[in-house]
């Protein structure tokens, strides 16, 4: 009778949700998915004051909408990143998700159909920056356009919005994957609003009491890690056999002065200015070991540009523009005022010692926040737990940012939660086939302890780019050691 009563449910669901959607295209689906809005407080504090903002959503069907599952509710990371701006990838990464359950992806506020906070500048495309990290002018500039009611644009108010969602959508209970900054957020929605949440899955994971920000330490083991496993493998070795002396020539050249040169731009051909700064060498570096195949071209990164060839880095740096999904307004509004308040001295030093990007990214953070608009925002959900929900933790090994470390914080919050550490990943596991098995696992059944781990003995071994004409390394086994 409670699984009728369950599939009834979703039934309607489906019916109210054709009322109040609407079916459009998105990202690189090539099928039609629903889309909606619902427009919420801008001042949860004081809602009748009469001045709302507009939450865009996107439902991702499911497969069988008969089968009583509770929608998943994806939040996205960042901070900053539109969730309708990843759809295709969602769709891919969770298919095995969706053959059983709706997976809605909530824009948040400040980000794609949801408000987005704009600047009036264009960036152009801009190889020979006259700065490192960041144009302060510029962002000085885009601070001054923020909208008047930008304190309104926190954690806690992007919660209240996907709970409107959920009430719009009529869904008694959902699930939630966070990833990254997603697993912030779904730290606040357990503190917030834990009564309409069944099951977690965490990703990438940023426990409340660790700030968002500080990569020295993490984005250095990160970085060592890569190396170590390109001097494992004798290919590898022999193309690069003098890594970490390559990499500190780079960046004693970039510490004494930017570099510039002229090369051909990476996507016209035409000859184009270069100038190349020691925090933004630092910056792709760490950008290219958030996944397996972009850490494949790390050692080749290191070496052309000590050999004097720039047009690797200049490339990467194109293509990191190219597909750049991150409201960086949002980010900056957030971080400013919800972490970087809350780097002590001592997390700040420690995290400096290191023998990669050394204070590279607290130095953004010090620099630029003091140019955003600052304010008090609510954190006291940033105490809340521990939470009685299953909760599965995925944490790459490899990961740049939110390293394995983060999990086991994060695991201290649960009553009952498992923390899977996944050896041939970094950044978000989901985009592993074994690390959506996983998901798919556990959503299913609900129990942590019966995911099937096996196939984590499966997955590939890290391979490297050998030449810029793309060999690769292949390794002994090709696998992991169980």
């Amino acid at each position: 009778m409670k699984y009728l009563i369950a599939v009834l449910g979703m039934i309607a669901l489906h019916a109210q949700a054709a009322e109040i959607t609407t079916p459009c295209h998105v990202d690189t689906i090539t099928s039609a998915v629903e889309c909606g809005s619902v427009s919420v407080p801008l001042d949860y504090s004081d809602p009748k004051d009469g001045e709302n903002i507009e939450i865009g959503f996107v439902v991702l069907p499911s497969f069988n909408p008969s089968s009583g599952r509770n929608p998943l509710f994806f939040l996205a990371g960042g901070p900053g990143q539109a969730a309708s701006s990843i759809a295709g990838l969602v769709a891919d990464m969770f298919s095995d998700v969706r053959s059983h359950r709706d997976i809605v992806l909530i824009d948040q506020r400040g980000t794609g159909r949801s408000g987005a906070l704009a600047c009036d500048i264009d960036l152009g495309d801009d190889l020979a920056p006259n700065y490192d990290l960041f144009d302060k002018a510029l962002l000085a500039d885009c601070a001054a356009q923020l909208p008047e009611g930008i304190a309104h644009f926190t954690t806690a108010n992007a919660v209240r919005d996907f709970e409107q969602v959920r009430l719009l959508l009529g869904a008694d209970k959902v699930d939630i994957y966070g990833g990254s900054y997603g697993s912030r957020a779904a730290f606040a929605y357990l503190a917030l609003a834990g009564q309409s949440v069944d099951l977690v899955v965490l990703d990438g994971i940023a426990p409340p009491s660790i700030p968002i920000g500080l990569f020295g330490a993490s984005a250095a083991a990160s970085f060592s890690r890569a190396i170590d496993k390109c001097e494992a493998i004798a290919t590898c070795a022999a193309a690069f056999p003098n890594l970490r002396a390559d990499f500190k020539t780079v960046m004693a050249r970039l510490n004494e002065r930017p570099i510039e040169t002229s090369i051909p731009h990476p996507t016209t051909g035409e000859d184009t200015q270069l100038r190349l700064w020691p925090g933004q060498f630092i910056g792709l570096l760490r950008l290219s070991l958030y996944a397996p195949d972009s850490t494949s071209l790390m050692p080749l990164l290191v070496s052309e540009t000590a050999a004097g060839n720039y047009r690797p880095i200049a490339a990467l740096a194109v293509n990191v523009g190219d597909v750049e999904t991150i409201n960086w307004l949002l980010n900056l509004t957030i971080v400013c005022n919800e972490d970087y308040p809350r780097f002590t001295a001592g997390l700040i030093g420690t995290d400096r010692v290191n023998e990669f990007g050394a204070d590279t990214s607290y130095r953004l953070w010090r620099e630029a926040c003091p140019l955003m608009p600052r304010f008090d925002p609510d954190l006291d959900w940033m105490t809340a737990g521990p939470f009685d929900q299953p909760a599965l933790l995925l944490s790459g090994a490899a990961d740049p940012v939110t390293p394995p470390s983060n999990g086991d914080t994060a695991q201290r919050l649960f009553q009952r939660a498992r923390h899977i550490v996944v050896p041939e990943s970094a950044h978000i596991v989901a985009g592993s086939d074994c690390g959506a098995k996983l998901i798919a696992e556990f959503l299913a059944s609900g129990d942590t302890e019966s995911v099937n781990t096996a196939c984590l003995a499966e997955m590939p071994r890290q391979r490297f780019r050998l030449d810029t004409f793309g060999s690769l390394s292949v390794s002994a086994e090709g696998r992991t050691a169980p």
